[in-house]
C-alpha cells in the first residue's frame, strides 16, 4: 500500500468489507457490481503495516507493507508484491526483511513451492488460479486488461523477469582509472564521453554472467551436495591447462569430474560430485580483459 494515500474499509451490501484506496472506491466497486456501499474508516496505507492477510486459496498469510511506487491510476491501490520478479518488488521486501521466493524454474515452470500448480508453466496456470479463486468465494472481481509486456529481442517470447544467481565483479577499485582514461579519448559525437564517465560513475558492481548457449565459461564447479560454489587456485590451474590444450569448448565437452583435479573432493564438506557454471561470461568483459594475456610475450603487439 502506498502510506499516505487514503484507504477505507467499505461495508457491501452482501455484508461483506473490503480495504481498497479511496480514490479507487467508485471504480472498484462499480467492477465489483455493486451500488449501494456504506464507508466504515479511512486511514492512510501506513496504518496497515505489518498485517497479515489470508491467503484466498492457499493455507499460508501474506503481510502487508508500504512502498512510495503504489499508484492510484488502476486496480485497487492494494498491489501484489514478489520479491523475486521485480526490482522495486525486491528492495521492498528485503527493507522488510522478507525471504526472496521465486517459485518458477529455469524453464518457466512453478517449482513445487506452488503446490498443485508445480510443473505448469506460467501460461498454463493463469486460468486454473484464476477458477480456483472464484470456487474459493475470495474473488471480488476480475477483467481483462491489455498492457505493454517485455519480449526476448531474439526470439521475441515473452519474457519473466525473475530473481536468479549471477555473478559480480567490484569495479570500486578501479573506477577512477576508467574516468580517468576515457579523457584523453577523441569522442564521436563529443556527448559520448560524458555519457560513458556517467555509466562508470554510477556503477559499483559488474554484472558479469549471462544466460546464453555460447560464450566463454565461467570457470565455477558446485559441490552437488552442499550445493556451494567451488574456485580456487587448483581448480584454476587445471581448468586453464585443460583450456590450452583443448580450447574453451571442453568446458562443454568434459564433465565436471573430468575438468577437476583427480580425486579433487569439496573443499567444504568432502564431497566428490559435482556440476558445472552454466553461464558465460560477458562478453564485454571477456574482451576488455583478455586482450590482455594476448600481449603477454609478444613484444610487436605492444
Amino acid at each position: 500500500l502506498h502510506p499516505r494515500d487514503a484507504y477505507v474499509l467499505v461495508k457491501a451490501e452482501n455484508g461483506e468489507t473490503y480495504i481498497m484506496a479511496e480514490a479507487l472506491m467508485e471504480k472498484v466497486m462499480k467492477i465489483g457490481g455493486f451500488e449501494n456501499y456504506e464507508v466504515l474508516a479511512t486511514y492512510p496505507g501506513a496504518f496497515f503495516e505489518n498485517m497479515l492477510a489470508k491467503h484466498p486459496f492457499l493455507d499460508k498469510t501474506s503481510r502487508l507493507v508500504w512502498a512510495e511506487y503504489v499508484t492510484m491510476d488502476s486496480g485497487t491501490g492494494c498491489v501484489h508484491t514478489a520479491p523475486g520478479f521485480g526490482a522495486d518488488d525486491y528492495q521492498t521486501c528485503m527493507r522488510y526483511g522478507m525471504e526472496l521466493v521465486v517459485p518458477v524454474d529455469d524453464y518457466g515452470r512453478h517449482t513445487d513451492y506452488a503446490g498443485k500448480y508445480a510443473g505448469l508453466k506460467t501460461e498454463e496456470s493463469n486460468p486454473i488460479i484464476l477458477a480456483d479463486m472464484k470456487e474459493s468465494g475470495a474473488l471480488f472481481a476480475s477483467e481483462e486488461m491489455s498492457h505493454e509486456y517485455p519480449h526476448c529481442w531474439r526470439c521475441k517470447s515473452p519474457i519473466i523477469f525473475r530473481a536468479t544467481p549471477q555473478w559480480f565483479c567490484s569495479v570500486e577499485s578501479f573506477k577512477d582509472d576508467a574516468v580517468e582514461a576515457c579523457k584523453p579519448v577523441k569522442w564521436l559525437p563529443a556527448w559520448g564521453e560524458e555519457r560513458m564517465i556517467q555509466m562508470i560513475r554510477e556503477r559499483a558492481d559488474w554484472c558479469i554472467s549471462r544466460q546464453r548457449h555460447w560464450g566463454l565459461p565461467i570457470p565455477v564447479f558446485y559441490c552437488d551436495e552442499c550445493k556451494k560454489p567451488i574456485c580456487n587456485d587448483e581448480t584454476i590451474a587445471r581448468v586453464s591447462e585443460l583450456f590450452a590444450e583443448h580450447g574453451s569448448n571442453v568446458w562443454y565437452e568434459k564433465t565436471a569430474e573430468e575438468l577437476l583435479p583427480a580425486g579433487f573432493t569439496c573443499p567444504h564438506c568432502g564431497g566428490k560430485h559435482f556440476s558445472c557454471e552454466s553461464d558465460t561470461l560477458d562478453g564485454w568483459f571477456d574482451s576488455g580483459s583478455s586482450h590482455f594475456a594476448v600481449f603477454e610475450g609478444k613484444e610487436d603487439l605492444a
